[in-house]
């Protein structure tokens, strides 16, 4: 038997915006229900954006309606059921062939005939074009921004994004890292160090951590590509590349123009002196796993009609000791795209996210300043008892060996409460989360356009591994990328940052106590 179908939805998955509107819409259709005498209506509701196909609900919904479960459909508005062309196109023809009776709407409804239909067609495309028109005014704010000289995006080493209101942030130097990239900056410009050498420097002697959230990348220091990272970073003269243009920062400088330029013609000549030009690079050697015996498969090329193919076996391969056939590498970057294209994050999505983490982090940066006061208020409360008890062993009250004890307990607890106000800087979880979704945003766009050399770091970054089984190459995500992946099982991107969040941080914990560990072995 044909049921109502009432379906719901609100733009956005985060529970801080448009927080009337599912109740609302709810409200307004049982009244309709209500109304027209329907009991039991089917109930659809989602937070989800309707810009691009792919929402669970709407789609249940229609196969509901393609198996004639559903006959109706009651919606707020018709731009709540779709707002591309795709997704309009499935209500439209669900109407036209009569598998949907009638659409009800706080407007009107809709009942299949022709200009019922036509007014629909107009109503769905006209929501489809305010999407479009709000992307492009989303564009032209960026670019505005840009043209003032703001950066939009996370801060690179050396400095640090500062929410100045709900509405606007700004750039600022980073107080503990800005020395060190000038410093690097002028070491460079002597010509006397290379960027393992700085790397180096910046790792042992300065103690730069940028913690890592990736298995397969240290968990501490810094690392060589990021150093040339810094190095070939025009922001830090005063500079923004963006989508190959270049603007003028705002921000304040750290380097020099003169200074900046010559380290590029220092590397430059390195790089010309260190180029190899018979030595071939792999995407993908060191990654991809045997099933059968473990080992990591070995690329090799072979030169045919003067093309050169490329292919990935296991070292016991050739021996006759693993059954493992050898792939193509073009096998194994389908895989590979498939998998990135699942992972990848829109703009608005990383826009949500990075709102999401910039709010975490402020209620936690005032959680700690409020367990500082209080640490501060309990300091004072000790010195106090610790002069009262002076005067009390001054006027005979109490015993020296009293004194003695009170005065250790007090200590201790001084201590504690010492420990306990002392500012721990930014949530562990934060620079690696930050770090994470950035690398998630165009992922297969941005694996494309690497070098062959920096493709495997990529993959490694964002917890990929591949493993050979068969005649098939699969990719397997771990946490954090797995939950990312399955993003849609999920009941909105705050769920899955508290997953994250408690993961970095046990997994920093862990790398702690093992480090802890380790050097009590030492002799």
């Amino acid at each position: 038997m044909s049921r109502v179908a009432i379906y719901a939805r609100k733009s956005t998955e985060s529970d801080d915006r448009q927080v009337l509107s599912l109740p609302a819409q709810l409200a307004w259709a049982r009244n309709v229900c209500r109304a027209h005498g329907i009991s039991d209506p089917l109930l659809f509701e989602e937070a989800r954006s309707a810009k691009t196909p792919g929402r669970p609900e709407f789609d249940r919904m229609m196969r509901s309606v393609a198996k004639g479960d559903v006959q109706v459909i009651i919606c707020w508005k018709a731009d709540r059921l779709a707002r591309n062309a795709r997704d309009g196109g499935t209500i439209l023809y669900a109407l036209e062939s009569r598998q949907l009776t009638q659409i009800i709407t706080t407007d009107r409804t809709y009942n299949g005939v022709a200009d019922d239909e036509l007014v629909l067609a107009i109503e769905l495309g006209l929501s489809s074009k305010f999407s479009k028109d709000l992307s492009k005014n989303v564009q032209r704010g960026l670019e505005e921004k840009w043209r003032r000289g703001e950066w939009t995006s996370h801060a690179p080493i050396g400095y640090k994004n500062v929410r100045e209101n709900a509405d606007h942030a700004r750039i600022a130097l980073d107080s503990i890292l800005a020395p060190k990239v000038q410093e690097l900056f002028r070491l460079a410009a002597t010509g006397n160090y290379s960027v393992n050498d700085l790397t180096a420097i910046a790792r042992d002697e300065w103690r730069v951590n940028l913690r890592r959230l990736w298995r397969h990348s240290a968990p501490r220091g810094i690392s060589a590509t990021a150093v040339h990272r810094i190095l070939t970073n025009p922001f830090y003269y005063g500079a923004m590349v963006i989508k190959g243009r270049v603007y003028p920062g705002a921000h304040p400088p750290l380097v020099a123009k003169a200074t900046f330029d010559r380290v590029q013609r220092i590397l430059a000549a390195r790089r010309k002196l260190a180029a190899r030009p018979h030595k071939r690079t792999y995407a993908f050697s060191g990654l991809i796993r045997c099933s059968s015996c473990g080992r990591l498969l070995v690329p090799y090329a072979k030169q045919k009609n003067g093309r050169e193919y490329r292919y990935y076996a296991c070292s016991k391969h050739f021996r006759g000791l693993c059954p493992q056939p050898q792939f193509s590498e073009a096998t194994i970057l389908n895989a590979v795209e498939k998998t990135l294209r699942a992972i990848a994050i829109s703009e608005e999505d990383y826009a949500l996210v990075s709102r999401m983490l910039a709010e975490d982090s402020a209620a936690y940066r005032e959680e700690e300043q409020n367990r500082r006061v209080s640490a501060e208020i309990e300091a004072r409360e000790i010195e106090r008892r610790r002069s009262r008890l002076l005067d009390l062993l001054v006027d005979g009250t109490v015993s020296r060996e009293e004194y003695d004890r009170k005065q250790r307990e007090l200590s201790e607890l001084s201590t504690e409460r010492t420990l306990a106000g002392q500012a721990t800087g930014a949530p562990v979880w934060q620079e690696p989360m930050s770090t994470l979704f950035g690398a998630l945003v165009d992922t297969n766009g941005t694996f494309e356009r690497l070098p062959d050399e920096e493709k495997g770091g990529l993959l490694r970054q964002i917890g990929l591994e591949l493993v050979a089984r068969g005649k098939e190459v699969h990719v397997h995500a771990d946490k954090p990328a797995a939950l990312v992946i399955s993003r849609d099982d999920y009941p909105g991107w705050w769920w899955i940052l508290n997953i994250i969040r408690n993961y970095i941080t046990t997994r920093v914990q862990l790398d702690g106590f093992l480090a802890l560990m380790r050097g009590r072995r030492r002799p």
